[in-house]
């Protein structure tokens, strides 16, 4: 049942309200109608789109912003009652149903599957694995490896209840001068001054990971960037059991998004500082021993196999 603000009022009622509330102040943004008359804001901006729907179909026109908006609402309320109510119950049956769910896309990593360096976990499958678990997050300087490179690194070994093995951490020095937005992960390119480069510490990454499942929150952000430096580097991995905790959330909880933000706080943990490759990885670790337990046991389509022996002398760099 689709349930509006303001009980009493039909939907009729509403819709109106903001056509008339327009008509007044054409210049108002969405959230303030909402503010002004109590409407929520999933409405307002439902109701304007089934009436730019509505004059389009009637003139063939784009129409002007919030033109002839009250009349077009009250003509047509039957129309826009009906799409408003109908875009609403595919909204709501989408969420009690999106935890049970993956994302569709090649953007995210779907539960089984064997990618370009990974091999991720479902509930079932060939291999039970029981960790330890290598939490890994980077910092970049672009959203994708053929615009970006890894800036920072940080893992944190842990095991099945969370106590920690090991970390290491490091800025990495791009090499290409470009660091991308400092604004979102804080980092500049005087900060990376005598940083190493990616293939300095490659075979640190290795020591820490061998032998352990490789876990990230939207792991495939990693994958893609580590395969890339990898391949770069000149490696060849075979690919390497992984637990991505985005999956894990969506089967574990049902909320609005599922942004590491979102995902720590629905387990009543802290965030200290986001955005940067060790806050990341410490959030991960805080909610990961609750999500196994509540999971159960985990298969993998890979098991464990012989990481490449590329230990050389370097010296971390941190924040």
């Amino acid at each position: 049942m689709f349930k509006v603000p303001n009980a009493g009022r039909s939907m009729d009622e509403l819709v109106q309200k903001i056509g008339k509330y327009l008509q007044k102040n054409p210049d108002s943004k969405a959230r303030h109608i909402c503010r002004q008359i109590g409407v929520d804001k999933k409405i307002v901006n439902r109701c304007l789109y089934a009436n730019r729907k509505i004059h389009f179909l009637q003139t063939g026109l784009a129409p002007p912003l919030w033109r002839n908006i009250d009349d077009s609402f009250k003509t047509n309320s039957d129309f826009v009652t009906k799409k408003i109510k109908q875009n609403a119950s595919n909204t709501t049956r989408y969420r009690q149903n999106n935890h049970l769910k993956t994302y569709p896309s090649p953007l995210f990593a779907q539960p089984g599957e064997v990618g370009k360096l990974f091999g991720y976990a479902d509930r079932t499958g060939e291999y039970l694995l029981g960790g330890p678990f290598s939490i890994i997050d980077l910092e970049t300087s672009g959203l994708s490896p053929s615009a970006g490179k890894i800036l920072e690194i940080a893992i944190r070994k842990v095991d099945l209840d969370g106590r920690e093995i090991e970390q290491f951490e490091t800025l990495i020095n791009p090499g290409d001068g470009n660091v991308g937005r400092t604004d979102i992960h804080g980092i500049d390119l005087r900060m990376l001054d005598g940083a190493p480069y990616f293939e300095d510490v490659v075979g640190r990454i290795f020591e820490v990971i061998q032998d352990s499942v490789v876990v990230a929150h939207h792991a495939r952000f990693e994958e893609n960037f580590l395969f890339s430096e990898l391949t770069d580097s000149g490696y060849d991995l075979e690919p390497i059991p992984a637990l991505d905790t985005l999956w894990l959330a969506r089967k574990l909880t049902n909320l609005s998004d599922y942004k590491l933000k979102s995902v720590v706080k629905a387990f009543g943990k802290r965030f200290d500082n986001p955005h940067t490759a060790l806050g990341d990885v410490l959030a991960v670790s805080e909610v990961l021993p609750e999500m196994l337990s509540r999971i159960g046991g985990l298969y993998f389509p890979v098991k464990h196999s012989r990481l490449p022996d590329a230990s050389t002398p370097f010296k971390a760099k941190t924040r």
